[in-house]
């Protein structure tokens, strides 16, 4: 080991750089890790699997369907996005969302009913109501089906004809009597007489 001019020494290390050089090496170095904690058998919890809920279960269930009746009409679309979508409308359509339409007002209107009438009797006074219809030009009138009715044998003077009489339009008997009528309102009225008429038979037998 030499010396400079100055008197210090050249070629080796100082104590100072060992000393620093080795507080270095000895915090660097690894130390020894404390033993992990070994736990003892049967102090572990076991988790139980939580059970599916049924909204979880609908959603699944929802998602499955939907998606099979889109593959459905997918392939049924030729595998076209807009014609599936079409068709998907008009399946949610025909879906019975809503109650039917009742029947319409002209519908209802021009329905009549035979009130337990004979099919003869019914066919023969209608074709009498439509043929007096077109002659008269005011059309029917109480008065007229009161008068084919006394000619039948049903007077007038029962309970059920003033009722049908009573209906009409007026405040005094001959505007009643002239006032129009329809077709269902007469069938009901030969069906109440027909039953008031028979009534009054069984009685006298």
């Amino acid at each position: 080991m030499g010396f400079n001019p100055y008197g210090s020494r050249i070629g080796g290390p100082s104590r100072t750089a060992l000393k620093l050089f080795e507080g270095a090496v000895s915090s660097s170095a690894p130390r020894p890790t404390e033993a992990a904690a070994v736990p003892e058998p049967g102090s572990e919890k076991k988790e139980e699997p939580k059970s599916m809920g049924w909204g979880l279960f609908l959603g699944y269930l929802s998602s499955g369907i939907g998606s099979v009746v889109f593959l459905y009409y997918f392939y049924k679309a030729r595998y076209s996005l807009h014609q599936t979508e079409i068709l998907l409308l008009e399946a949610f359509r025909r879906l019975p969302l809503y109650w039917p339409a009742g029947p319409k007002p002209a519908e209802v209107n021009s329905r009549w009913e035979a009130e337990g009438l004979p099919e003869d009797i019914k066919l023969a006074f209608c074709e009498w109501f439509v043929v007096t219809d077109l002659e008269e030009p005011k059309g029917v009138t109480r008065d007229d089906v009161l008068e084919l009715f006394n000619e039948l044998g049903l007077r007038e003077e029962a309970q059920p004809a003033k009722d049908f009489l009573y209906r009409g339009e007026g405040h005094i008997e001959e505007k009643k009597r002239l006032a129009c009528v329809g077709l269902q309102e007469s069938l009901t009225l030969m069906s109440a007489l027909r039953t008031h008429y028979g009534k009054q038979r069984e009685v006298a037998e």
